[in-house]
Parts: structure tokens; sequence; C-alpha cells
């Protein structure tokens, strides 16, 4: 499902809100036979390896808003400044694109594949609980790690693909900007620009590691975005 909020530039507003909902299901999609052999479970059986895709994503909302403020020449307040209120307090407008996303579904390995099937690799064995720890989560127990085990010898193990029930992190990304028009003369302008990127300084924290019966199993010691950044600038017009 995919819908669209749309509001076109009037009184110094404009909104693009777009939210898609979704489930993307594969078996030999997102470079599957193109992985290491161990990435594939059984290689005589391809619906084995059928399950939720690595880029499914089931919800995913994003909106960026520009708004001039109502203050100064031309606007609903102050539309008679100049001098020091004009230059203080005139044409700002603010800017933001906010971005909101579930994580991507993870994918479990075995340190050692003991199947010696010549076909495939292991998957780890599931208990049947779902190891989602909800609320609870932490980086260092990203998910109930008592819930998968080492398969039995000469066995696939149960557990499938990719595990939409176990995710990594989701995006939560706010930037944000602040303009300024200065202008001289009709034909010289200048903008001062204030710019933010994960003004929030929210982290969107890297996969945990998947590989069961390992030192970092369940762990997350990873950022996948950057920190806050803020960077200021002048443009000229003319």
């Amino acid at each position: 499902m995919q819908t669209r909020l749309e509001k076109r530039f009037s009184a110094g507003f404009s909104l693009l809100a777009a939210y898609t909902f979704s489930k993307t299901i594969t078996d030999v999609a997102d470079g599957l036979w193109n992985q290491p052999a161990g990435d594939v479970r059984n290689w005589h059986c391809r619906a084995c390896d059928r399950a939720v895709s690595s880029y499914d994503q089931p919800h995913r909302f994003v909106t960026n808003v520009t708004y001039e403020l109502p203050l100064g020449k031309g606007k609903t307040f102050g539309s008679g400044w100049g001098g020091a209120p004009q230059l203080l307090l005139g044409s700002w407008q603010v800017n933001g694109i906010l971005t909101l996303s579930k994580g991507m579904p993870l994918r479990f390995y075995v340190p050692q594949n003991t199947c010696f099937c010549f076909g495939g690799g292991q998957k780890p064995d599931s208990t049947g609980v779902n190891a989602n720890l909800g609320s609870e989560r932490t980086i260092n127990r990203w998910f109930d790690t008592a819930q998968f085990r080492q398969p039995a010898q000469f066995t696939f193990g149960n557990l499938g693909r990719n595990i939409g029930t176990v995710r990594g992190d989701g995006a939560k990304v706010l930037d944000f900007s602040l303009f300024k028009s200065f202008r001289f003369r009709e034909a010289l302008e200048f903008e001062f620009r204030a710019e933010a990127f994960n003004l929030s300084n929210t982290p969107l924290f890297g996969d945990p590691g998947t590989t069961i019966n390992t030192p970092q199993f369940g762990i997350v010691n990873a950022q996948e975005n950057s920190p806050r950044q803020v960077q200021l600038g002048l443009k000229i017009l003319f």
C-alpha cells in the first residue's frame, strides 16, 4: 500500500508526506544465487529458501516540509518593516525532512557447517519461540540468543533464510535547515543557511552479530549513520 499527501506551496507552506506498507517475499532475489555457498541452505530445494527478502521493509514514512515564516516585508506580520527589524526577523524559511522506517530482517549463521551435505550451508535451529525482546532490547542483547541452537549433524537446520520477527535497527532521522534572505538591491541578494543533519542525534545502529555460539552473537558494535552534523553557509545571488 502506497499513500501520498501533498500540499502545494501556498501561504508560504508546502508539505509532501509518503507512507508505504509492504511485504516482500523472495527465494532467489537480492543476489541469493551469487552469495557464497553458506548463504544457501539447500541448493537442491530453492523453495526451502523462500522467506521475506533482505530488503523487506513493512513500514516506511518520509515527509518534507517547507515554511516561509509570516514575518517581514510582504508577509502577514511586519509588512511595513525596514531597517533592523527586517534585517533580524524578516524573510526566514524553515525546512525539515523526517524519515521513519522499520529495520531489515536478519539472517543467521552457524560457525561451522556440520551438514556434510555437499549441497548447501546449515542454518541454526530455532526453538520456535519468538526471539524479539521488544522494549527490553539493548545493543548488548539485541534478541534472545537462547532461542537459536546448533543443528544436529547431517541436517540443514530449521531456521529460514531471513527472519522477519527479528530485525535490525529502524531509521529515525530528522534533517533540518533554516534560511534567511538579505536583499540589498534588486540584482544582489545574500542567503544565510544553517543546516543540521540528524538534528536529534539519533543513532542508527548496525546489525548485531548473527553467527551463533560466537562472542559477538546478538551484540551491536557499529553505527550506520553519522552523528549530528551542523553546517553554516552564506550564498550570494546576483
